[in-house]
């Protein structure tokens, strides 16, 4: 019995150490529900997210969302932001990290998901950005340095009017 109580407590206290951070598949679900913020709001506190910033309608314009969510991890400052606009059809959800497991996180995601490379920049060092497209879905990579902190970011963005027959 003490020996089933040992494993039930090692898993609750690493198993969920590793899920703290979103995955791919929550990113998406986050952009199924961009133009609710009660639905993401609770699906980003449910996942230990506190909300930081955010405005609906007014600061940014008519039809849009933009929200962001903080989380303190160990020594990581973890931030997840939801946009939409139901005015242009864009939709995206970003992260940004200081941990650099997250930069080899990214390039996992884009290889694994079948994203294909469209563009990269570097500014003098201080920033690089990779820009992965597949579908209606792009994901923009972004590695900040200033001083000597590093910032990590992924940014998932859907734009449903990219494959749109009556865009031109």
């Amino acid at each position: 019995m003490l020996k089933k109580f040992l494993i039930i407590t090692l898993f609750l206290l690493t198993g969920t150490g590793a899920a703290q951070y979103l995955g791919y598949n929550d990113l998406l679900e986050l952009i199924k529900i961009a133009d609710t913020p009660a639905k993401f709001d609770k699906f980003l506190t449910e996942r230990g997210f506190d909300y930081s910033a955010g405005e609906d309608e007014g600061g940014y314009g008519d039809g849009i969302l933009s929200y962001t969510y903080a989380k303190e991890m160990d020594d990581d400052y973890y931030y997840v932001g939801v946009y939409h606009d139901s005015t242009n059809g864009y939709t995206s959800v970003g992260e940004s990290s200081l941990k650099e497991a997250r930069w080899e996180h990214y390039l996992d995601i884009v290889t694994t998901h079948g994203y294909t490379k469209s563009e990269e920049s570097t500014d003098d060092d201080e920033v690089m950005w990779i820009e992965f497209e597949k579908d209606e879905y792009s994901i923009r990579i972004i590695r900040h340095k200033e001083d000597d902190e590093v910032d990590y970011n992924l940014i998932l963005t859907k734009d449903t009017q990219k494959n749109s027959p009556h865009v031109h």
